[in-house]
């Protein structure tokens, strides 16, 4: 995750250095599992992605939760980035 604001400061130090090219923007360090848990003072528990993804799909199915199966493989597919291009050519850093 990265706030809208350091978004914002990456976009207008691209654009007064003229930089070309794509940048990838994140904060950083990424968050873990660990992390969620602590901050929702709750216990990481871990569930293999196959058997998460069953769970996901039938509480969606039975309108039990909101958020379908498409949501959690999206959150298992976003890469880590490499932020150093931004940091280096445009002289930035997430807050």
């Amino acid at each position: 995750m990265v706030h809208a604001g350091d978004v914002a400061d990456a976009c207008v130090r691209a654009v007064e250095r003229c930089a070309p090219g794509p940048f990838n923007l994140a904060a950083e360090p990424p968050v873990h599992r660990e992390d969620i848990a602590r901050a929702l003072r709750a216990w990481p528990v871990h569930v293999p992605a196959p058997v998460l993804g069953l769970l996901a799909d039938a509480s969606w199915r039975t309108r039990l939760q909101p958020i379908d199966r498409g949501w959690l493989d999206m959150m298992f597919s976003v890469p880590l980035v490499d932020t150093r291009r931004a940091r280096t050519l445009l002289d930035w850093s997430p807050r």
